[in-house]
């Protein structure tokens, strides 16, 4: 009874935290639980028919597929051993996986070999060629052998080994985690009463150098991983001490993910050494340095050269670094104790930082919404959101947003960020591009927390400050972790040796129109990594670029700082040289079209070098179908409301001649359905009916100019919106990002799912970030849908078979005031509704 009173312990304690934070009701809470449990219920037997059906064996030869019969698997697939809780599909994991199996079989415990008895007995008869009655025979007596191998025989060495399992424990591909430690335990005890010729040391793998584990790989001693059969059955489950952390966990976001560079975290300092075949690769190739490289590290400001052109259009500049306290899991893997008590730490080390340092901590719990979105405005706070921390380490957000936050000084040009990506974020910004000074005051905030006296031996030409201890160590006991090899250690391998981004925010119009990809090959060209204004995962808005030095590790912190400032005002230059392209009058290759009629050179030449508010759109990428294609009648689209506006002198003639409305006219509007006469004949062989309109949210850019952060705005808002709907207009939302093939195959078959590779919507830009923030609703008759993101922000849609139009139109004019309204709830805003257009 014991540990189920403790399991309802924990879960009353769960209950009472939500009702204390949360202030719902208890009636709330138990039907919340019920109704989730019984979803869960319903969608594992789904899960289960795929679980228990029967395997296809690769290892069409082996014994597994010669005694695991379909009747056999029926039978035995949906029992649990009792030691170490292993399956039948575990057993024969090998022989499903690969196809080079002569056995393709594993035992998880004894267990195994007595349930699944009607198998394993088979097979071993076989392997062995034994008979069903036979018994093991043991003979140990080793007086009783005759001879010995002939001593001028040329035999290099002689090695004798027996397997042996204790009673009560796994075996090595059921083991739990605790039995494998329990049996290490067991038998660090057992070794030590060793005597005379059988005396000696136990080296456990966990923490060994690096220079022991390759001698005794290099003498035969030691065992490897890397067995496909080890992996496959489950032997190859490591561990790391600190956080817990499993290779699966690190590798997770290039397992779900389809755009990842790298594709790795770390969830501890220890899964860079317990992983260090797979990491020292990674690191090596993505920083180009050699295996035997170590970190080097030089904060003197004094000897670099120069700054960024004062003429050059930059916005702001923002340097920081990242650090972790040993002893603590990195973000991935972090523990929630582990991050509340970093965030405790930095609380009280934050009230000690020195004259213009100073300042105030912000925990996100408890934090104000105006608050939260001025500072995420500011570009001084994270946000949550991003794939790649929801993913990986099975989630770097997890507790949500309890243990982080943000110091800033009065001045707001240093930052800490307090358990983001990495434990701590150091950060030193201001407007405009001093470069020079704002890392003068990064190097003094560094010190200030204390980075600089962690490992002094360890920073080359830095100098020690006159502190006599860092915060952080006064706080904690604890250093920085700080390897010799790869310097600061963060959960990001990218990050590696002085965790130091240097950037600035420049507009890049030239680029912009030469070609992001193009910006991207002369940023790798010059040790440069370009990004948008919104972060690693976040939209490009415009011609403004977040432009910074690539590489962290390899290279001080003065040659990357020197670096950013040379590539900086070598693209400035050669924005310049572009402009020139950029700005001179297209050639419009759609010779036919409206934007070739109305977009003359002195139009051109006047809103060339405009740029919009919402979207940061452009005239270049209103009219870039009609440059680039030669099929267009239009050929211009707006990037946001604004467009229509500050280009009214083209859009208006284009717009005009379209639709072949004078210049006074305006929109009319009139959805009552009473007032339509009859309908479609019903004896017209009429297949289906579909009737549709487009809307957007006022604030938000239009597909071609929607920023990243925008258009997952859109589609969250809708989230909460789709699921206010009711009687026949209810349904669900299917989001493209993860949807599966089948799925997305059926909604395209059904003619309800729009798909990729219109030209006119890649020249366009409407397919960026492609899938990401679209998706497709529909009710449960699967005549009322909405796609998101489409073309236009909403495509609302009514359709069936047959010629019901009334029918189809009363259904859309329903819908279209139900979307509507619901937006409104959601966020307080209308559609975009000009009273001319």
């Amino acid at each position: 009874m014991k540990k189920t009173w403790n399991f309802r312990k924990l879960c009353l304690h769960s209950l009472t935290l939500s009702l204390s934070t949360l202030w719902l009701q208890e009636v709330q809470l138990i039907q919340t639980m019920i109704d989730g449990v019984n979803k869960l219920y319903d969608e594992d037997l789904e899960l289960q028919k795929k679980l228990y059906a029967f395997p296809e064996i690769k290892s069409v030869n082996s014994l597994v597929a010669k005694y695991v019969t379909k009747e056999r698997w029926d039978k035995y697939c949906k029992h649990v051993t009792g030691t170490a809780g292993f399956t039948l599909r575990k057993a024969i994991a090998c022989a499903i996986e690969l196809d080079n199996q002569s056995n393709g079989v594993y035992a998880g415990d004894w267990d195994s070999y007595k349930d699944f008895s009607e198998i394993f007995d088979l097979i071993i008869q076989e392997y062995h060629g034994i008979k069903p009655g036979a018994k093991h025979t043991s003979d140990m007596d080793f007086s009783k052998i005759t001879g010995n191998v002939n001593p001028d025989a040329p035999v290099h060495s002689t090695r004798i080994r027996v397997g042996r399992s204790i009673d009560g424990y796994g075996l090595s591909p059921g083991i739990t985690r605790e039995q494998r430690i329990g049996v290490e335990n067991l038998m660090k005890g057992a070794f030590a009463t060793f005597k005379d010729n059988l005396a000696g040391n136990y080296y456990p793998l966990l923490g060994m150098e690096e220079s022991v584990r390759q001698q005794l790989v290099d003498d035969h001693f030691l065992f490897v991983t890397g067995d496909p059969n080890l992996k496959i059955s489950g032997l190859c489950r490591h561990v790391t001490s600190t956080a817990g952390f499993t290779l699966r966990k690190a590798v997770i976001c290039a397992i779900e993910l389809d755009n990842q560079g790298n594709g790795v975290y770390a969830g501890d300092w220890d899964s860079y050494k317990d992983f260090a075949e797979i990491f020292d690769l990674i690191i090596q190739e993505y920083h180009g340095i050699s295996p035997d490289a170590k970190h080097t590290s030089d904060m003197d400001v004094s000897k670099i050269v120069g700054n960024v052109n004062p003429k050059a259009p930059v916005k702001s500049t923002r340097i920081r670094v990242g650090r972790s306290i040993d002893g603590f899991g990195l973000s991935p893997g972090i523990t929630k104790e582990q991050r509340l008590k970093v965030e405790s730490l930095f609380k009280s080390a934050s009230k000690k930082l020195p004259g213009k340092l100073g300042g105030t901590y912000y925990p996100l719990t408890g934090m104000e919404e105006s608050v939260r979105q001025q500072l995420v405005d500011d570009h001084f706070l994270f946000v949550t959101g991003d794939p790649n921390l929801r993913i990986s380490g099975m989630e770097m957000e997890r507790d949500w947003p309890e243990g982080r936050g943000i110091f800033h000084n009065v001045d707001k040009t240093f930052l800490v960020w307090v358990n983001e990506e990495d434990q701590f974020r150091i950060i030193s910004m201001e407007l405009g591009g001093d470069v020079k000074g704002v890392f003068s005051r990064l190097v003094e905030g560094i010190e200030a927390v204390g980075t600089s006296l962690t490992r002094p031996s360890l920073y080359g030409s830095m100098k020690k400050t006159n502190l006599e201890s860092s915060l952080v160590k006064e706080e904690s006991g604890k250093d920085f972790m700080l390897d010799e090899k790869y310097g600061y250690v963060h959960s990001c391998p990218s990050n590696l040796g002085t965790g130091m981004r240097a950037s600035v925010h420049i507009d890049l119009p030239g680029w912009t129109s030469h070609g992001v990809d193009k910006l991207r090959a002369r940023c790798e060209e010059l040790s440069l990594q370009p990004r948008g204004t919104r972060g690693e995962s976040g939209g490009q808005t415009g011609c403004t670029y977040d432009i910074s030095n690539k590489h962290r590790l390899g290279y001080s912190e003065v040659q990357l700082i020197q670096t950013m400032i040379d590539g900086v005002n070598k693209l400035y230059d050669e924005d310049l040289e572009l402009q020139k392209k950029l700005y001179a009058f297209p050639e419009i290759k759609s010779v036919n079209s409206l934007v070739a009629k109305y977009v003359t050179k002195e139009r051109w030449d006047k809103y060339c070098k405009h740029v919009t508010g919402t979207a940061g759109f452009t005239l270049r990428k209103a009219i870039a179908c009609a440059i680039e294609l030669d099929n267009q009648s239009n050929g211009v689209y707006a990037g946001d409301w604004d467009s229509y506006k500050d280009f009214s002198e083209i859009f208006d003639l284009i717009i005009q001649e379209y639709h072949g409305i004078k210049p006074g006219a305006k929109h009319t509007s009139d959805m009552d359905f009473s007032k339509i006469t009859g309908n479609v004949n019903p004896d017209a062989p009429v297949h289906s009916t579909r009737i549709r309109v487009g809307r957007s949210i006022d604030g938000y850019g239009l597909s071609p100019g929607i920023t990243r952060e925008q258009r997952i705005g859109v589609e969250n808002l809708m989230k909460g919106a789709f699921a206010t709907f009711k009687d026949n207009l209810a349904g669900n939302y299917y989001p493209l990002l993860g949807m599966e093939e089948s799925v997305r195959q059926q909604l395209v078959d059904d003619h309800f799912l729009f798909v990729t590779g219109d030209p006119n919507l890649k020249i366009s830009g409407m397919e960026r970030d492609w899938p990401e923030g679209r998706g497709i609703f529909h009710n449960t008759d699967k005549t009322f849908l909405v796609w998101v993101n489409e073309e236009d922000q909403l495509r609302i849609i009514s359709m069936e078979k047959g010629g019901d139009v009334l029918g189809v139109f009363k259904r859309l004019a329903h819908g279209i005031q139900t979307v509507a309204d619901s937006v409104k709830s959601e966020c307080g805003k209308d559609f975009m509704l000009d009273e001319k257009y």
